[in-house]
């Protein structure tokens, strides 16, 4: 995997977070701009979930997420779901 991709997607929904300004949006706006990052929050859980049964520590995948261990664990067993 060329994890430039990545990176890239990263910077794309860090500017994306910078230029936000929801008290400008309307609400048909605000619905709009909610699905896309739902969408993206949907496409990086996969991600997070199909890497972390790779990994296959809770620890290391609390830490690499910021979640607690037991958040971790059903993490990783998403994955293992994912791939089956």
């Amino acid at each position: 995997m060329d994890v430039r991709s990545l990176d890239r997607a990263i910077e794309l929904l860090e500017k994306a977070n910078a230029d936000l300004e929801p008290e400008l949006l309307d609400s048909s706006g605000a619905r709009s701009v909610l699905e896309r990052y739902a969408k993206a929050r949907r496409l990086v859980d996969y991600g997070v979930a199909t890497v972390a049964c790779k990994v296959d520590d809770a620890a290391v995948v609390s830490r690499a997420t910021g979640t607690p261990v037991g958040h971790a664990k059903a993490t990783i067993e998403l994955g293992n779901n994912l791939k089956a």
